[in-house]
C-alpha cells in the first residue's frame, strides 16, 4: 500500500540522514545525504503531508559553504528577474522565492560567511520543451540549490548535515512547484 511505502521511505531517509551526519568520510556523507533527499522527495510525492521540510532559517547559527551561498544568490537573482516579467500567481511565487533565497544569503553573510556572489547570473541557453525560458530558469535555480546543498555536506557534519538535507528537500520541492520532473535519482551526488 502507498502508506507502507511512505513509511519505509521516511524511515530509510531518517537512517540515511543520521548516517550522513555521522559519516567519517565526505564521499559517504554525501551519498547518504543524497539518498535521504531522494527518499524524502519520493515520500512527499506519494503523500504531501508525509514529512515536514524546513528550509534554511534566516536565524541560522552558522554560514553556508561558499558554493551553497552562490547557488542561493543565483536563485535570488533568477527569481527577481522572473518576477519582473511574470504576472499573478507566478509573480507571487517568484517574489516569495527571491525573498527566501535572499534571506539565506543575507543571514550567511551576517554570520561572516564567505561572499561568493556574482554580479549577475546567466539564464538557461534554451527553454525546456514544456516551459518558458523563465520557468526553465526557475526550475534550474532550485535544482542547482538542491545539488549544492548535498555537495556541500562534509564528513562529521552533524546538525549542519541535517540542515543541508532539509534545505535540499525544500529546494527540490520548490523546483517541483515550478514544474520540474521528480525523476532525479540521487540529487547532488553526481556533481559532488
Amino acid at each position: 500500500a502507498t502508506a507502507d511505502l511512505v513509511t519505509v521511505l521516511t524511515e530509510g531517509a531518517t537512517q540515511a540522514s543520521t548516517a550522513a551526519s555521522q559519516a567519517s568520510e565526505t564521499t559517504a556523507a554525501r551519498l547518504y545525504a543524497s539518498l535521504a533527499v531522494a527518499w524524502l522527495l519520493g515520500a512527499i510525492s506519494l503523500d504531501d503531508g508525509a514529512v515536514e521540510t524546513p528550509g534554511r532559517s534566516a536565524s541560522a547559527s552558522a554560514p553556508v559553504p561558499g558554493p551553497v551561498l552562490q547557488a542561493y544568490d543565483g536563485a535570488r537573482y533568477a527569481f527577481e528577474e522572473v518576477a519582473a516579467r511574470a504576472a499573478d500567481d507566478q509573480r507571487t511565487r517568484a517574489t516569495e522565492d527571491a525573498a527566501y533565497a535572499g534571506g539565506v544569503v543575507s543571514a550567511s553573510l551576517a554570520l561572516g560567511g564567505q561572499d561568493t556572489r556574482l554580479s549577475a547570473y546567466a539564464p538557461p541557453a534554451q527553454a525546456a520543451d514544456d516551459a518558458s525560458l523563465d520557468v526553465t530558469w526557475a526550475r534550474q535555480a532550485w535544482t542547482t540549490v538542491m545539488d549544492a546543498e548535498v555537495a556541500g555536506v562534509a564528513a562529521g557534519g552533524g546538525e549542519a548535515t541535517t540542515e543541508a538535507i532539509n534545505a535540499a528537500v525544500d529546494a527540490g520541492l520548490r523546483a517541483r512547484d515550478w514544474g520540474a520532473a521528480a525523476d532525479e535519482p540521487l540529487p547532488g551526488y553526481a556533481s559532488a
